[in-house]
């Protein structure tokens, strides 16, 4: 799922942003990209979440853009 700015979220949706983490370290989340690690039977054991995406090249680290291996699947694995 991605979120543009976790401050002004749509008042309809189902989630929110605790900014209670930013409170406490001075840092300011804005955007976030987060998808769940499940296991191939399909339990979800964790969630990989990357913040604040890097609109300046310069600063970006990496050049290219690259291909997820769970993009365009499920996350489950076929039997048979």
């Amino acid at each position: 799922m991605t979120v543009d700015d976790v401050r002004h979220l749509p008042p309809d949706v189902s989630y929110s942003f605790n900014e209670s983490f930013d409170l406490a370290i001075g840092y300011h989340t804005r955007s976030t990209l987060t998808a769940p690690i499940s296991t191939r039977s399909g339990q979800v054991i964790g969630v990989l979440q990357l913040i604040n995406r890097k609109t300046d090249a310069a600063a970006r680290v990496f050049r290219r853009r690259l291909r997820m291996p769970w993009s365009g699947r499920s996350g489950r694995a076929r039997c048979g």
